[in-house]
């Protein structure tokens, strides 16, 4: 199908949508909390809408047939990143979760390509259930390293995006022991962020991403744009692999 570049305007008009979920109200902290309180997540836990795979947090909408594209470096090594937002779903624990594919390239060359399952909750948050990685090496399948689901060897969902972030929030986005345990904490409401896509000053999300499984010190700062998502990536601390990913360009598959 012929792809197009997408306008802020289809995006905007699909979080729309959003206008009917209840507001997310909370303390900093919570949604940690209520994970790390929980022995286990079933359906009944969960503040269900009717359709749980229409993602229109305004942090993090996800359009189905859209397409975002990344570029940057990772060292010296040119790299891109690509997320297509699917209109496949998959139902984990009880809750059906839309599915994004995320794939990366180091030099033009895949080297990674990634299943991620995503549910929204009646309060507008985001919600993350698990992945299937592929790792590859000259076009050859290496491993699966990182795939995790929940419900199973102990792995919980997490929460991605808070509908209502606040500086100082942090979140379980992973809850897969010793697998993947990314957390996140909010610096910022507003910070700016400048791409090659689009420039914004003043309103937008800043958050810090760190995982107790990586050396000490190591993580990343993400800028999100209310009405587009995620905007821009950059390893805290300077480096020979510094990886540096920015927005580029929102394709169209219709």
């Amino acid at each position: 199908m012929p792809k197009t570049l997408l306008g802020v305007a289809r995006l905007l008009a699909f979080l729309g949508l959003a206008a009917c979920t209840a507001p997310f109200v909370s303390s900093p902290m919570s949604s940690t909390s209520r994970l790390d309180s929980a022995t286990s997540f079933s359906a009944g836990t969960f503040p269900q809408l009717s359709d749980s795979t229409q993602i229109t947090n305004q942090y993090l909408p996800m359009v189905p047939d859209t397409t975002y594209i990344y570029d940057g470096s990772k060292g010296r090594t040119p790299e891109q990143d690509t997320v297509y937002t699917t209109h496949d779903t998959k139902t984990i624990i009880g809750i059906p979760c839309v599915i994004q594919i995320d794939t990366g390239y180091l030099n033009g060359k895949i080297v990674e390509k990634t299943f991620d399952y995503f549910a929204q909750d009646a309060n507008g948050n985001v919600w993350y259930f698990g992945e299937y990685a592929t790792q590859y090496r000259n076009g050859k399948v290496t491993g699966h390293q990182g795939s995790w689901i929940s419900g199973k060897h102990k792995a919980q969902p997490g929460v991605v995006m808070e509908a209502n972030p606040r500086v100082g929030d942090q979140n379980n986005q992973e809850n897969a022991p010793r697998v993947a345990e990314d957390k996140a904490r909010v610096l910022s409401l507003t910070s700016s962020v400048h791409t090659n896509y689009v420039n914004y000053i003043g309103n937008v999300l800043e958050t810090k991403e760190f995982s107790p499984l990586d050396p000490p010190g190591s993580g990343e700062h993400k800028w999100y744009e209310p009405g587009i998502g995620f905007m821009k990536s950059e390893d805290i601390h300077p480096g020979p692999q510094r990886e540096v990913l920015s927005l580029t360009a929102i394709e169209d598959e219709k």
